[in-house]
């Protein structure tokens, strides 16, 4: 891997979060970098991984609406994601991330961590 010592480069391809999406928190396709995605071919796995700094409580808000465009979009097989900064623990349980998740796809396994040395806190 060669690191640019002037930083990251912009990327003019369109970011996968934001295929055919409209609305707040969506940003022109110039303001991303990073690899491309490929179209899935047949017998191939496709892995994803993104930091998403942050799931939101509230499982109305758009930001999940991306998230599972994204992960549908390009026929993820395993995606990962970090930084959801979110302690399951306390959250409702309809809220919980099973159950946001559970129709996205055909099946579903999860596994989540988070720090388990510290008390769980309640969302703000």
């Amino acid at each position: 891997m060669v690191l640019n010592p002037a930083g990251p480069q912009k990327d003019a391809r369109p970011h996968f979060f934001n295929k055919g999406l409209d609305g707040p928190g969506v940003q022109e396709a110039s303001d991303f970098f990073g690899d491309s995605i490929a179209t899935k071919h047949e017998n191939t796995l496709h892995i994803g991984f993104q930091n998403i700094v942050g799931f939101p409580l509230d499982k109305s808000k758009v930001k999940e609406q991306f998230i599972r465009t994204g992960i549908s979009t390009w026929s993820f097989d395993i995606f990962g994601l970090a930084e959801m900064n979110t302690d399951w623990r306390c959250m409702p349980e309809d809220h919980k991330l099973y159950n946001r998740t559970k129709g996205w796809r055909d099946t579903l396994h999860i596994s989540t961590v988070f720090n388990i040395t510290t008390t769980a806190t309640n969302p703000k």
